[in-house]
């Protein structure tokens, strides 16, 4: 059994989706310390609970990052866009946010 610690996306249960998780571990292996900008292309989908309101607070909180947006929803439970792995961890726990999938 290994004492190794799990990174964050390790950790995140079903809010990413195991595909995700394995792109985001390859990007880790050839940036350690997760400073770089590049982007995913990722569906975000809505908890089924999800308002406006908290739609509208993913959305804006995915803007505050000059290298992220999420820009085109599809349908009333997604929207999709680029991410880097840095928003992707920002936002994994926000309340409107079911999964992840790249």
């Amino acid at each position: 059994m290994s004492n190794r610690k799990k990174v964050w996306f390790e950790e995140a249960g079903r809010r990413l989706d195991p595909s995700l998780v394995e792109q985001l571990r390859i990007k880790r292996r050839e940036d350690p310390y997760e400073t770089t900008n590049e982007k995913l292309p990722v569906i975000v989908y809505y908890s089924r609970d999800t308002d406006d309101n908290k739609k509208k607070d993913l959305f804006h909180s995915c803007q505050l990052d000059n290298h992220s947006k999420l820009d085109k929803e599809i349908g009333r439970r997604s929207i999709c866009g680029d991410l880097t792995p840095q928003m992707i961890k920002q936002i994994k726990d926000h309340d409107a946010v079911f999964i992840i999938v790249p």
